[in-house]
């Protein structure tokens, strides 16, 4: 049995895909649905090793970005959510379909560039239309927090963005266009971005896999 640190696992997967080299060092951008997490890892031959100090945001994470969308569709029907009264059972389960419909709606805007959230409340029946550019309004200011935490990891490890042979996006949340915008421009580092970064962690924890050979 082998224990691997997240962010090791992380790096482990992206050197496995030959997008790092040993000796690379990289910080780990892990924006998950109710944490955010940074490292800095250094690809070893045996595997990886953690760099300086890792930051951690246990109040920030995808959940947080989910009541960002609550509080536009909030400010677009002037307060109404805020008069309701929450220990009442139907507003309550109107509250909680709306925070799925606000999940989701953040969902899509990472391919559509406008979507609806839907409004079902005692006395409330509407429909209330969020744009790319409103959620990503809405969200910047927690992205700069990400950005602090990063900061900080890094400096920890004695090293500067320039040192980085790039940033390993990991979680969820990272798959947001602007969350990658940020930190590509804040770092000015290649982002390593998988196909589906909530797996990276578990693809680079497990055992090298030879590629299946075709049958002859």
């Amino acid at each position: 049995v082998e224990r691997v640190s997240e962010p090791g696992a992380a790096a482990r997967h992206s050197a496995r895909l030959g997008r790092l080299a040993e000796g690379d060092t990289v910080a780990v951008y892990d924006f998950g649905g109710g944490t955010f997490d940074a490292a800095v890892v250094r690809v070893t031959g045996s595997g990886s090793e953690i760099l300086g100090q890792p930051q951690g945001l246990e109040r920030l994470g995808g959940v947080d970005l989910d009541q960002a969308v609550v509080a536009h569709v909030n400010a677009a029907l002037d307060g109404a959510l805020s008069q309701l009264d929450p220990s009442d059972p139907e507003v309550h389960r109107a509250l909680v379909a709306l925070q799925a419909e606000c999940t989701a709606a953040k969902e899509a805007l990472s391919a559509d560039t406008d979507a609806t959230v839907t409004v079902a409340a005692p006395g409330l029946d509407t429909q209330v239309r969020l744009t790319r550019a409103e959620l990503e309004a809405a969200i910047r200011p927690r992205l700069v927090e990400t950005l602090g935490a990063l900061d900080r990891t890094v400096a920890s490890a004695g090293l500067g963005l320039e040192d980085l042979a790039g940033v390993v996006m990991v979680g969820g949340s990272s798959r947001i266009p602007v969350v990658a915008e940020v930190v590509a421009t804040h770092t000015g580092r290649p982002l390593l971005v998988d196909a589906d970064p909530k797996l990276v962690v578990v693809l680079g924890a497990g055992p090298a896999v030879a590629p299946q050979q075709a049958p002859v």
